[in-house]
């Protein structure tokens, strides 16, 4: 009878630990601990301290002989058009992202031809980001309808 009672508590409490430990078998909560999000959610990046060099605005690479980039503080970003520096604010609550003011030097570039044309369209671009994805080592920047924006390289 004694044997018997000891092997349901011992058989409670394994079943209590099973209860317990992460569902999809991560050990030490690393990444499969309770974060209060859907398992489906994309989880939030760290762009703190992360350099980007611009691949592709609106589907096109940028002007040959121009490499726009965009870096990261906790709140800051700063980045060069291919002609002028530039620097604001962001926000990032999850994947959403929101850029505030964007200020920057006032150079006029020649060259190569359209450069000025590009930093326009760069400039508001970035500012009309509604979310951001880290996907395959590149930042992926997205409006508002989820569409793919401007895509950077880590630098």
């Amino acid at each position: 009878m004694k044997h018997r009672f000891l092997i349901g508590i011992l058989l409670i409490a394994v079943l209590a630990l099973a209860a317990c430990a992460p569902a999809n078998g991560e050990v030490g909560g690393e990444q499969g601990g309770d974060t209060g999000e859907s398992p489906l959610a994309p989880a939030q990046p760290d762009l703190t301290g992360t350099s980007w060099q611009l691949e592709s605005m609106l589907g096109q690479p940028p002007i040959e002989g121009t490499t726009p980039t965009l870096a990261f503080t906790d709140t800051e970003l700063v980045g060069d058009t291919g002609c002028n520096q530039y620097t604001g604010t962001y926000e990032l609550d999850g994947t959403a992202f929101t850029v505030g003011d964007l200020i920057q030097t006032e150079m006029a570039c020649l060259e190569p031809e359209g450069v000025m044309d590009q930093e326009s369209t760069y400039l508001s671009t970035l500012a009309s980001a509604a979310s951001v994805n880290l996907v395959d080592g590149q930042l992926e920047i997205l409006d508002a309808n989820g569409n793919v924006m401007l895509t950077y390289s880590q630098q």
